[in-house]
């Protein structure tokens, strides 16, 4: 016999859901003003498209790049429903190979759950790394 699951009870499959986000100098004005507020304007629609699946626990975190890449929100996850955004101030340039890198470590498959579903990655930027082709790529790939 299995381990009794007590009725009406749903089993929760983790989504793993990682923000990158682009604070270099380039973002400045309207650019960083519109990243925070369009990730803060993004969580309530993820949280009610979660609504719907209660078969889904969402865990968020957030790394932000400049010079160096760090973690915003984390390391560690964080349930949605508990999640906000910090606001983001600019500083230094566009070090975004860091910030793939510090992505690639925590998607390691020792890192992810066992059952979960497959990440979210989302990438936040102006578009323009300032890290070498040779960096950049050996970071991809």
């Amino acid at each position: 016999m299995g381990i009794p699951v007590p009725e009406g009870e749903v089993v929760k499959r983790v989504l793993q859901f990682f923000w990158l986000t682009d604070y270099s100098g380039s973002m400045s004005g309207t650019k960083i003003a519109t990243l925070n507020q369009a990730i803060r304007e993004a969580i309530p629609e993820v949280k009610k498209a979660v609504a719907s699946h209660p078969e889904v626990q969402i865990m968020m975190r957030a790394i932000k790049f400049s010079d160096d890449a760090d973690w915003h929100v984390g390391p560690s996850s964080i349930p949605i429903e508990q999640f906000s955004w910090p606001e983001l101030k600019v500083d230094g340039r566009t070090a975004t190979s860091k910030a793939i890198r510090l992505l690639a470590s925590e998607l390691d498959v020792e890192k992810m759950p066992r059952r979960g579903y497959p990440p979210v990655c989302i990438l936040v930027s102006d578009g323009y790394c300032t890290d070498s082709q040779e960096e950049y790529d050996s970071a991809i790939f």
